[in-house]
């Protein structure tokens, strides 16, 4: 144990990409990064879409404006 940095075993070591990203952690991060990208993107738009035929803003959910309340 001597030598080695308190609580890093494999400090200063080689670092291999291919293994870090296949792992499951690293992927559950990932997936979780851009759930949570679209959740935000959903939240700051409101509910709200229009179509470019259209001038007004309507809710996403059947068009029902209560829903986007």
């Amino acid at each position: 144990m001597e030598g080695m940095a308190y609580g890093a075993g494999k400090a200063g070591g080689a670092f291999d990409p291919v293994t870090f990203f296949q792992q499951p952690h690293t992927i559950l991060r990932i997936v979780s990064w851009l759930f949570s990208i679209v959740i935000f993107g959903c939240i700051a738009n409101e509910g709200y879409v229009n179509r470019p035929s259209e001038v007004e803003e309507y809710c996403i959910f059947n068009r029902n404006q209560n829903a986007c309340n």
